[in-house]
């Protein structure tokens, strides 16, 4: 059994302070659905991620996403498409992420504060 490329992309159209009033908007619920969804954060009664470690989960993938747009992540890289830019990131996985900016693409593409 070999490796898989895996990889993603995320447009970035909104300013960060923009994206943070994106992410303050989203219900609870939505965003626990796109967290279970995107990172597979647990969602069963006994052992639930709380609302607030979700904020936190989803604000340390929102500052990853926009640390490679500022150029301080080596491990994504920023094309701008149609004056949009956008961070791609992938790698060959053996079933684990195959880089660190991977996951936080995954978050903030389903989120869809960005775009």
């Amino acid at each position: 059994m070999g490796a898989d490329f895996i990889g993603g992309y995320v447009a970035v159209r909104k300013t960060k302070d923009e994206a943070l009033a994106a992410l303050a908007a989203i219900s609870n619920d939505d965003l626990r659905k796109s967290l279970v969804l995107s990172v597979g954060i647990s969602d069963d009664d006994d052992n639930a991620t709380s609302d607030d470690e979700c904020r936190e989960i989803a604000l340390f993938h929102l500052n990853m996403v926009y640390d490679a747009v500022d150029g301080f992540r080596r491990d994504g890289a920023v094309w701008h498409i149609n004056d949009v830019p956008c961070v791609f990131t992938g790698g060959m996985s053996w079933g684990d992420t195959p880089t660190d900016l991977c996951e936080s693409v995954w978050v903030i593409a389903e989120l869809g504060i960005t775009a």
